[in-house]
């Protein structure tokens, strides 16, 4: 007779997150501090604020901003594999997004993927423990694949579409056409138009 192994899930936090995690990225942080802090800011006394002495201060400075930059970008959680959409067009798919990362800059938590899809399913989102309805605001770059699965938390007088270059625009005009007989709508839209 075998007996069964039991397994117990370790705690995370809203990020999925270990606590020993935390506390690295904690310390981390704090020292990370410190060097920026004994280089940069007080380049110029590097003997007395740093483990040995730095000439001349500007070298000691650069040294501190690559410290500084350090603080700026915190990599909060790392996840490779597929996840299974949850609703709209991906509701009980596998979305292949390849090496996944949540990231903190400035305050402000991101999401990359190493396969481009279009962010067309909150669990793109929810799998790294991220509550989409606690958030202030959320940024999506997709046309608008987004609209079916996020329409729970951002109805359509919620959602402001911003016109970036990429791939298309929905601003037919801004396209640099060179085999389109014109007049045509929508291009033209001062166009009359007869059927035979």
């Amino acid at each position: 007779m075998h007996a069964a192994s039991a397994t117990t899930a370790r705690p995370v936090d809203a990020h999925g997150l270990l606590p020993a995690t935390r506390y690295l990225l904690i310390a981390s942080t704090v020292l990370t501090g410190l060097g920026f802090g004994a280089l940069y800011l007080l380049a110029e006394n590097t003997a007395s604020t740093f483990a040995w002495t730095i000439q001349p201060p500007l070298t000691a400075a650069f040294l501190g901003a690559g410290y500084g930059a350090g603080l700026v970008l915190v990599v909060l959680a790392l996840r490779d594999g597929p996840i299974v959409g949850k609703r709209g067009i991906s509701a009980g798919h596998t979305i292949n997004l390849g090496k996944m990362a949540l990231l903190e800059v400035g305050g402000i938590r991101v999401v990359v993927v190493s396969v481009r899809q279009q962010c067309k399913d909150t669990e793109m989102f929810e799998c790294f423990g991220i509550d989409i309805a606690a958030a202030r605001s959320v940024i999506v770059k997709s046309r608008g694949h987004f609209r079916a699965a996020f329409d729970i938390f951002f109805p359509d007088d919620r959602i402001i579409e911003v016109d970036v270059p990429g791939l298309t625009t929905p601003i037919l005009t801004r396209v640099p056409y060179r085999n389109v007989p014109r007049p045509i709508y929508p291009l033209d839209p001062e166009m009359e138009w007869q059927p035979e």
